[in-house]
């Protein structure tokens, strides 16, 4: 393994950057943060081969992209303060409450932020920012650079969020469902930690840095979700830090005999209602080669584009799953099997 500096290329209000990041600074890994601009992102997308962020680049030169195999990548070569349990019943949590956070939980993040006309605005304008002035958020603009970020503000929310808005079925007439999805989410996680830190116990594994990913990009930053937080569940802010400026001599251990709280129940359930229903239909679509498909994730079957990521996502669980010998599988069926989390992995 060489040792060296790590660069980390993508956008401050990204959730699969800050989700990276965060593991990053959990671990302790050197590394730089390259913003996305238009100046660059030729030069990033040839060498990675897609258009998509983050990417990181290793001491060894290696380019990688997709933040869940990346994280995967980072907790075997940084195994010191690994951040995915190896008992079997912890590891099969973490990686379904992963997949799960890491697919759901963009779709409110793109319906908080590109939705509400005043937010888009705001946010627009900070992303032109980054890719046209190639400037921080907190960073000075000129007069010329205002005017050109000004400018380019609405094609970053006409051609890449409202876009993104449609893909993912969260158009403006289902704002009140989706923020009422938001606040049972919030709601469900700010009750488990009350209880303990993270949601394994005293120590983050790598769902945690995707939820908050979601309130350091998106929720907590966006002056929309912003407001919500702060009505439904000001602890959260709290939690975001907590997991941000966590490291592993910093924390405790994850929940001893390789045990689950019993509030995660909660969120197995949320999934079930939601994202498991698009899941399966977005499993068959991909498989009839269909680019779009209709499902009911509760506010009455609507149009979603089919995703083939999500597809290989879970099948990539699936098979984690089926790689635990007899012993650990039966373990982890007898702790998860009444949770309902297990079939979409089945």
């Amino acid at each position: 393994m060489f040792k060296g500096e790590y660069v980390l290329y993508g956008m401050e209000r990204s959730l699969f950057t800050r989700k990276l990041e965060a593991q990053l600074r959990y671990q302790r890994v050197p590394y730089r943060f390259e913003l996305q601009t238009l100046e660059n992102q030729q030069h990033w997308q040839a060498r990675a081969g897609t258009h998509i962020i983050p990417v990181l680049q290793t001491p060894e030169n290696w380019i990688m992209w997709d933040s869940t195999p990346i994280g995967d990548f980072l907790n075997s070569r940084f195994h010191e303060a690994a951040v995915i349990p190896e008992t079997p019943v912890q590891r099969a949590a973490c990686l379904i409450l992963e997949d799960w956070i890491d697919e759901w939980q963009g779709r409110t993040a793109i319906n908080s932020r590109w939705c509400y006309p005043d937010n888009a605005a705001e946010v627009g304008f900070l992303m032109a920012k980054a890719m046209v002035a190639g400037k921080l958020e907190h960073d000075a603009l000129t007069d010329e650079e205002q005017a050109q970020v000004q400018a380019a503000a609405t094609m970053v929310r006409d051609s890449f969020g409202l876009k993104a808005c449609k893909g993912f079925g969260v158009t403006e007439d289902r704002n009140a469902f989706m923020r009422a999805e938001f606040d049972r989410f919030m709601g469900e996680l700010a009750a488990l930690f009350s209880q303990q830190d993270f949601l394994l116990g005293a120590r983050p594994c790598m769902a945690d840095f995707t939820v908050c990913a979601g309130l350091k990009a998106h929720f907590a930053v966006d002056p929309e979700p912003r407001k919500w937080v702060e009505e439904i569940a000001p602890g959260m802010l709290d939690y975001m830090e907590r997991v941000w400026n966590a490291g592993p001599e910093k924390v405790g251990d994850w929940l001893p005999d390789d045990a689950l709280s019993p509030l995660l129940q909660s969120l197995f359930d949320n999934m079930q209602s939601g994202f498991a229903p698009f899941a399966r239909a977005n499993t068959a679509a991909v498989a009839a080669g269909e680019k779009f498909f209709m499902a009911d994730v509760g506010d009455g079957e609507q149009s979603f584009r089919a995703r083939p990521y999500i597809e290989q996502s879970r099948q990539h669980v699936a098979q984690e799953l089926r790689r635990c010998s007899a012993e650990d599988l039966a373990k982890v069926e007898a702790a998860l099997a009444a949770t309902g989390a297990l079939e979409l992995y089945s």
